[in-house]
This record gives structure tokens, C-alpha cells and sequence, in this order.
């Protein structure tokens, strides 16, 4: 929901073509998964980060904030890697060694990097361009539209929520101990029953309009279809020549 929030549909990369940038997303993608070395993670992250912030022009703070729950969630679950556990002798005894702390931040590292390529790919193509992707890859009907009704039915529930919960804060429904409980189930079973209303109403809907098994967007033709912007190039040929190098 944040990314939905942060999207940006004029970003430098507006015109390319969605190939070129899933192109690019996946030769990164591999060559991190592929090359075991967190020297060329760390390289790769700042460069991906700077490349996100003047992608699509949003403010540092904001990209932050964008990283900050999955680095928290890394940070946590690296901690359990770094700790070692010895439950062989009479007493359990936890330490931190020199191996579980190097696993813990190549783990780190990777984990950042991939994340940071996937925030970038999220960030600069719209569900109506993946969805286009996906049919000119041959993948079923059946699995883009559910990909597609799947998002949209995410973003209406999470705006329900988010209304309803503001609704009873300004009743000051959170306000004693007692209440919050009641709060929040009153709020849980509103949200089960409105998901249930919008299935209803979006089937309803897709039938009415006779739904033939595909969901058809009108899109817009790039203007420099053939060309590839250098904000994509660039970035690759400096992660070719650290790949190689180090």
C-alpha cells in the first residue's frame, strides 16, 4: 500500500518500454542471486537506491520509509543467524561466532540489494503495464486476471480499513482499555463482511460487462518505443564491470 501511495506516473521512465526495464530488473536480478560476493551487494544497493530516488523523483525521506520495514524485519532475522545455539552440553549456551555474523550480513546484504531491485521495478511500471507483460509472455489469461483482481481487491480493502479505523478513532473508540478489544473485532468482522460485499459486486460486475476470460486495458503507445534510456544502460554497464571485477 505504501508503494501505491508513493507511485509516481510521470517518472523519467514513463516512455520506455516495460521490456527494457524488465530486461534490465532481471539480468540485476540474477546477477546478485548468481555472484556470491557482498562487496558487489554493497555497490549495488546505493547505486539502486540513488536510482529509485531519481527515477521517480520522490523525496529522500520517503524512500526511507519505503525500506525501513523490511530492513527492520532483515535486521531481526539475521540477528537469529548470527546467534548459535549450543544445546549439546548440560546448560544451553548462546554465542555469536565469527561464522554466523559473516552469514548474517551476507544474508543482509543480498536480501537488501534484491529488495531494492524489486521496490524499483514496483515503483516504475503500473499493474495495468505488468499485466501486458505478462499476456505477451504467454502466461495464462486466467492467472493475469487473478493477478490483477487480486491487487485491486488488496487496495479496496486496505482503503476500507483505513477509513472504518479512522471513523473510530474520532468516535474515540480506542480510548479506554476495555473498548479496544471491541474496537477492533467490530472492525475485523466489518472488513470480513465488506470483502465479501465487494466479491459479490465485482463478480456482479465483470458479468454484466460479459466477462470473456480477459480483462483488456487501453494502453498508451511510448513515445521513443525503440530507443533505451540511458537510465537503465548505465547503471547495467556499471554493474557488468563490477560483476567482472570483483
Amino acid at each position: 500500500m505504501i508503494i501505491a501511495g508513493l507511485y509516481n506516473y510521470k517518472h523519467k521512465l514513463n516512455n520506455t518500454n516495460i521490456l527494457y526495464k524488465a530486461l534490465f530488473v532481471t539480468v540485476v536480478l540474477i546477477s546478485v542471486l548468481v555472484k556470491n560476493n557482498s562487496l558487489y551487494n554493497c555497490c549495488i544497493f546505493p547505486v539502486m537506491f540513488i536510482l529509485i530516488c531519481y527515477t521517480t523523483s520522490i523525496k529522500i525521506l520517503s524512500v526511507f520509509k519505503l525500506f525501513a520495514v523490511p530492513i527492520l524485519f532483515l535486521i531481526f532475522s539475521c540477528i537469529t543467524i548470527a546467534i548459535d545455539i549450543n544445546s549439546e552440553e548440560e546448560q544451553s549456551l548462546i554465542s555469536i561466532n565469527s561464522e554466523g555474523i559473516k552469514l548474517a550480513t551476507d544474508v543482509f546484504l543480498r536480501s537488501i540489494t534484491i529488495v531494492s531491485i524489486v521496490f524499483f521495478w514496483m515503483l516504475t511500471n503500473t499493474i495495468s503495464e505488468i499485466s501486458n507483460l505478462l499476456r505477451y509472455i504467454r502466461v495464462h489469461p486466467f492467472f493475469v486476471d487473478l493477478f490483477v483482481l487480486t491487487y485491486r481487491f488488496i487496495i479496496i480493502l486496505f482503503s476500507v480499513t483505513t477509513t472504518m479505523f479512522t471513523a473510530q478513532k474520532c468516535k474515540i473508540a480506542y480510548s479506554a482499555k476495555g473498548s479496544k478489544y471491541k474496537a477492533l473485532s467490530f472492525l475485523f468482522s466489518r472488513v470480513f463482511n465488506r470483502s465479501l460485499q465487494v466479491a459479490d459486486l465485482t463478480y456482479r460486475s465483470m458479468d454484466s460487462r460479459l466477462y470473456d476470460s480477459r480483462i483488456v486495458y487501453l494502453s498508451r503507445t511510448p513515445d521513443k518505443y525503440r530507443t533505451v534510456s540511458p537510465i537503465l544502460y548505465i547503471p547495467l554497464i556499471i554493474f557488468s564491470t563490477l560483476y567482472f571485477i570483483l
